[in-house]
C-alpha cells in the first residue's frame, strides 16, 4: 500500500508596522518540522523596519527549503490582506498566523497531518494559548454550534483547504468578523470540521482589536446574523453596554493587581470548563448543520470587528 505524500501547507502572515513583534512569528515558522511548507507574507506598505528584517531572514527559510514570498503594498484592510495571501498559496491547506502569534509548539503541523483528515473535511482546528499579562492559558474551542453566533475558535488555531478560502475569499465588507462570516457559512453549508485535541496557536489577547473592541465586534456579529434590528438583540446589545460600562468603572478604581488576579482565576476557570466540555461534548454536536441559506446582510454598511473565544 502506497501512502499519500503530506499535504502542501502554505502559512500566511498578514501585517503593517509590525517589525517589533513579527520576528517571533518568523521564528515560529522556521521552526516547524514538517514538510512540504511555503510561507506567504503580505505587508501593507509598512514604513518601519520589516522590509529588511524580511530581506535578513529570506535566506534562512531558503536554507530550510521553504518557498519564502513576501509583498508589500497598502491593503484595504486585516482580511483584504489575508485573501491576497490565500490566492496567491500554492498549498492544499492555509494557516493565517498573525505578526506577533507564533505555533505553540515545533511538531504541531507534523502533529496536526499525521492523520490525514477526511476528503470532506475543509477544516482542522484545536486549541489555542492565550497570552495575557498574567501569564499564558490554554483554552479549548467551544462546540462548532457556537458558530450560530460567534467564533467558537481563534482563526490562527484552524487550517482552511485552500480551495474554500478562493471559492468564498473573506468578505472584506466586515473590518474585523470577516473570519467569523466565513467559518459560519462553511458550517451552514455542510463543510467537514475536524478537531485536534491540541494547542495549534499562541495568540497575543491583550492589545488585539478583538479584545480592546467588543462592542463593535457584538455588532458586526448582530449584522452577519441579520438581527441586528430586532427588539431581542437591541435590548442584549444594551446590557452589554452597562456590563462593559461597570467593568471600565472597575478597571480604573480598582488595583491592578487585584484586577490582575481575577482575570487569571476567570480565564483559569474558564480553562477548565472549556477542556471538561471538550471531552465530553458528543461527536453528533460538532457536525455540520445542513446547508441552510445564507442570511441577507446590509450592503454599503460601515462594519467593524471580532474574534470569539
Amino acid at each position: 500500500m502506497t501512502l499519500s505524500p503530506p499535504p502542501l501547507i502554505t502559512i500566511v502572515t498578514v501585517c503593517r508596522n509590525a517589525a517589533a513583534v513579527l520576528e517571533d512569528t518568523l521564528r515560529s515558522v522556521l521552526s516547524q518540522d514538517y514538510t512540504p511548507l511555503e510561507y506567504r507574507l503580505v505587508d501593507g506598505a509598512s514604513t518601519d523596519k520589516t522590509a529588511s528584517m524580511l530581506c535578513h531572514y529570506a535566506p534562512r527559510f531558503a536554507e530550510r527549503g521553504i518557498d519564502f514570498r513576501f509583498s508589500s503594498e497598502p491593503d484595504g484592510g486585516i482580511y483584504d490582506a489575508m485573501n491576497k495571501g490565500a490566492a496567491d498559496a500554492r498549498g492544499e491547506w492555509v494557516c493565517f498566523m498573525n505578526a506577533g502569534d507564533t505555533f505553540a509548539a515545533p511538531d504541531v503541523l507534523s502533529r496536526l497531518f499525521k492523520s490525514p483528515p477526511s476528503e470532506d473535511c475543509g477544516v482542522v482546528y484545536g486549541k489555542v494559548v492565550l497570552r495575557k499579562d498574567f501569564g499564558q492559558v490554554e483554552i479549548a474551542p467551544k462546540p462548532l454550534a457556537t458558530l450560530a453566533e460567534k467564533m467558537p475558535f481563534c482563526h490562527q488555531s484552524a487550517l482552511v483547504r485552500t480551495a474554500l478560502l478562493r471559492n468564498r475569499p473573506f468578505d472584506v465588507r466586515f473590518r474585523l468578523a470577516a473570519d467569523y462570516d466565513f467559518f459560519r457559512h462553511l458550517w451552514q453549508q455542510g463543510v467537514g470540521f475536524d478537531y485536534r485535541d491540541m494547542p495549534v496557536a499562541v495568540f497575543e489577547a491583550e492589545t488585539g482589536v478583538s479584545s480592546s473592541q467588543r462592542l463593535r465586534v457584538n455588532r458586526e456579529r448582530a449584522l452577519i446574523r441579520g438581527v441586528e434590528h430586532t427588539a431581542a438583540w437591541r435590548i442584549n446589545y444594551l446590557l452589554k453596554c452597562l456590563e462593559e460600562g461597570v467593568k471600565a468603572i472597575a478597571r480604573r478604581l480598582a488595583p491592578d493587581t487585584l484586577l490582575r488576579h481575577l482575570r487569571a482565576a476567570n480565564y483559569r476557570r474558564m480553562s477548565r470548563g472549556r477542556t471538561a466540555a471538550a471531552h465530553t461534548t458528543p461527536p453528533d454536536t460538532l457536525q455540520s448543520p445542513q446547508p441552510t441559506a445564507h442570511p441577507q446582510r446590509k450592503d454599503g454598511r460601515e462594519l467593524s470587528e471580532n474574534n470569539g473565544l
